[in-house]
């Protein structure tokens, strides 16, 4: 048992010298739990995450996926096909923001923020089907999406909101 659970910290690289890590693999009973493990670790240095190998996942929600999973912020990315799961009050103090969460195909879930005097108000309902390109702030609850209209100063990408065809924000 020691060689095995040896072996697969061989074949995971934590640290070990590659003749201790040889010498293991050769005298392993047990190649074929060897050979699943050096398949998980191929699996897991080509896709390094869940979600970007995970083919549940919609190509469209992977990169949102990807920042939850990983629990990081992302200055640009896009979110597409995603459910309005819940509309908000609106938020009045300073700037308004119209606020809504949205359900992603992972089960997650996440708050989209849009700056309505950036552009036109959102006819939102619960059940539409919506896409956005904006920043993204990761937190435990699953993180938020804003900038979701285009950039005055030019510093970031312009973000956007997509609902039936039309594009709100740009």
């Amino acid at each position: 048992m020691k060689r095995l659970a040896l072996s697969v910290l061989c074949v995971l690289g934590f640290g070990l010298n590659s003749f201790a890590c040889e010498a293991t693999a050769e005298n392993t009973a047990d190649q074929s739990v060897l050979e699943q493990t050096y398949a998980a670790r191929a699996e897991f240095r080509a896709g390094r995450d869940t979600a970007a190998g995970d083919m549940s996942v919609p190509e469209g929600q992977r990169d949102v996926a990807n920042a939850q999973q990983r629990g990081k912020g992302v200055n640009y990315l896009e979110v597409h096909d995603a459910v309005v799961s819940k509309i908000l009050p609106d938020d009045t103090q300073g700037r308004p923001h119209q606020k809504w969460v949205v359900s992603l195909a992972n089960g997650r879930t996440l708050l989209s923020v849009y700056n309505s005097d950036m552009g036109e108000r959102i006819p939102l309902k619960v059940g539409d089907t919506v896409s956005m390109g904006g920043q993204y702030i990761w937190d435990r609850s699953g993180g938020l999406i804003h900038w979701l209209h285009h950039d005055p100063k030019g510093r970031r990408p312009d973000g956007w909101v997509e609902l039936n065809g039309v594009v709100y924000g740009k």
